[in-house]
């Protein structure tokens, strides 16, 4: 239902337009769509300026039709039924997590399947363009090269933009690249006999393992280095190798080939990419050691955070967590919200983008921001995958790996 209550639309704000009964009134549904504008005007405001918000606030803002006293009697009526606090009796009110939610939802609700900036007041939808040019400049680029290496890093780009924009964590999952291979091999040395090596593939992925040696390596390893190379583009090797490096040579070519071999075989569900968490360190609702371990314990891959992509990926839409909501995920993370989105190839849903941040999180911004990124994703993946004939695994879609949540 939509109210017919008057509604201020400044190029500041844009306060949803009503679509959901959360709560009811005695007096009905008036009182209800009142209420309700003036619990999404207030969190609105608060979201903007991070600070409580008074009736005299309200009514100078939004609300002109509207009395001071009368705003006041619907921000008690919503703090009793738990959507909006006050610190003390004199000071401005702010919304819950509940109220919160509440919000988010009816932001969601108004913005709908199709995309539209009309939506969005004017900051946002700068915000917005600015992050569309970016990535349509980045992907030009791309495309220009004649070359699959692109499509990771662009990936990873417009991922890197994404975190510049909002301060919050990103996480993606990729689907499998089957005709991916090594493309380099570089190795750094930590100790006698000990080398992390770096294997880079074509696709633009790259993956880093510790090989332990039997033997101390050579001090002129760099042969070996230039060895491992020629091998995995069936050249001949520039540099001669001593007798007693072959050994060696052969050991580390036949142990990186059978790890990047197991390392696909591991990843057949795809790969997943994540940014940004270092922004959270400087969020105020990540300030305690338990809320920060707790939200990088989520966006771990070999905590929940495979889970959570692989349930969204299932979901037609946005789906959203807020507050004690992400408890049943990992515990202590009341502080954090969470919002994801699938994205398809053709009409296949291959892979999802998550978003982790505070509760206090520009939502209607970080919906338009993932809305962008997934038909930019879905654009790339089709180019890419007729323009050289790839073949995709994407990850097995599952309803029931997090249980009852929403």
């Amino acid at each position: 239902m939509r109210s017919k209550v008057s509604m201020p639309r400044a190029d500041s704000y844009r306060i949803p337009v009503i679509s959901n009964r959360h709560f009811a009134f005695q007096r009905g549904k008036k009182r209800h769509d009142r209420a309700m504008l003036v619990l999404l005007g207030l969190t609105e405001l608060y979201l903007k300026d991070g600070q409580p918000i008074g009736s005299n606030r309200l009514k100078e803002l939004l609300f002109p039709e509207m009395s001071a006293s009368t705003l006041r009697n619907y921000c008690a009526d919503l703090e009793s039924l738990g959507f909006l606090k006050q610190q003390h009796a004199s000071g401005g009110r702010f919304p819950t997590n509940q109220g919160l939610s509440v919000y988010a939802k009816e932001i969601l609700q108004n913005l709908g399947t199709s995309f539209s900036l009309d939506l969005f007041p004017l900051e946002e939808q700068k915000l917005i363009q600015g992050f569309q040019k970016a990535l349509e400049g980045e992907l030009t680029a791309e495309l220009n090269q004649e070359s699959l290496w692109g499509i990771v890093p662009w990936i990873e780009r417009a991922m890197h933009e994404m975190v510049k924009i909002t301060g919050c964590a990103i996480a993606l999952s990729i689907p499998r690249f089957d005709q991916d291979f090594i493309t380099d091999i570089r190795l750094v040395q930590i100790d006698a006999r000990r080398l992390s090596v770096i294997v880079i593939t074509y696709f633009g992925f790259i993956r880093h393992e510790m090989i332990v040696l039997e033997e101390a390596l050579p001090e002129n390893w760099v042969a070996i280095e230039s060895y491992l190379r020629s091998k995995i583009h069936s050249l001949q090797s520039e540099s001669v190798l001593k007798p007693e490096w072959e050994h060696l040579a052969k050991f580390l070519y036949e142990e990186i080939s059978v790890r990047f071999l197991l390392s696909k075989s591991r990843c057949s569900k795809g790969t997943i990419l994540h940014f940004g968490l270092s922004q959270l360190i400087c969020k105020a609702d990540f300030c305690e050691t338990n809320t920060l371990a707790s939200a990088f314990n989520l966006f771990e891959e070999g905590g929940k955070l495979r889970d959570i992509l692989t349930y969204a990926q299932a979901r037609s839409s946005i789906s959203l967590w807020i507050g004690e909501q992400l408890t049943e995920l990992c515990p202590k993370t009341t502080g954090c919200a969470l919002v994801t989105i699938p994205y398809k190839l053709g009409q296949v849903q291959v892979g999802a983008v998550a978003l982790l941040g505070p509760v206090l999180l520009r939502y209607r911004l970080a919906f338009g921001l993932l809305m962008t990124f997934k038909a930019a994703m879905e654009h790339v993946l089709l180019r890419y995958v007729y323009r050289y004939n790839l073949d995709l695994k994407p990850y097995p879609i599952s309803h029931n790996r997090l249980g009852h949540l929403p």
